[in-house]
């Protein structure tokens, strides 16, 4: 776990054992998550990351969220947003989401976020070197909601 400035947004990255990936993966989910980041200790480290960049498509949400319940705001007659405009002549017409991260020598920028590696405690346990040479999995999460913005798999990272 690496944090961000200000330790609001948090970076994390999951490496399993040789040839466990698919089983972890198929089972990350909320519990594993938490579990994962409650065994996690301060430690100075050397972390060795490939440079990777990965970037969505445009995905429609109008769907989803229609779906979800949230019908007023794309329907002309029904949505009101006059809190914005002060007449009710605004509605949704579509919700386009597209997602952006890269990881570098430097840092990390996922939407304008800028990584700022800490390290150090008042007795530092010796260097232990993670070399992230397999696949692995990782995470851009809110440090104090606990939510995920960003999720992605980098499954071969001898590629970037």
């Amino acid at each position: 776990e690496l944090p961000y400035e200000r330790d609001a947004i948090r970076f994390v990255a999951i490496l399993p054992a040789q040839n466990r990936f698919e089983a972890i993966e198929a089972a990350l989910g909320a519990n594993v998550f938490d579990q994962v980041r409650a065994s996690l200790q301060a430690r100075q480290t050397t972390v060795t990351l490939p440079r990777f960049k990965y970037g969505s498509e445009s995905v429609r949400l109008d769907e989803p969220l229609k779906a979800l319940g949230m019908t007023d705001a794309f329907d002309a007659d029904r949505a009101d947003f006059s809190g914005m405009t002060g007449r009710r002549e605004l509605s949704i017409t579509a919700v386009i989401h597209k997602a952006f991260v890269e990881v570098d020598e430097v840092q990390t920028e996922a939407a304008a976020a800028t990584a700022v590696v800490t390290g150090g405690s008042s007795a530092p346990a010796p260097a232990m070197p993670i070399t992230f040479d397999r696949p692995f999995l990782f995470l851009i999460f809110d440090e104090p909601t606990g939510q995920p913005l960003f999720l992605g798999r980098v499954v071969d990272p001898s590629g970037f």
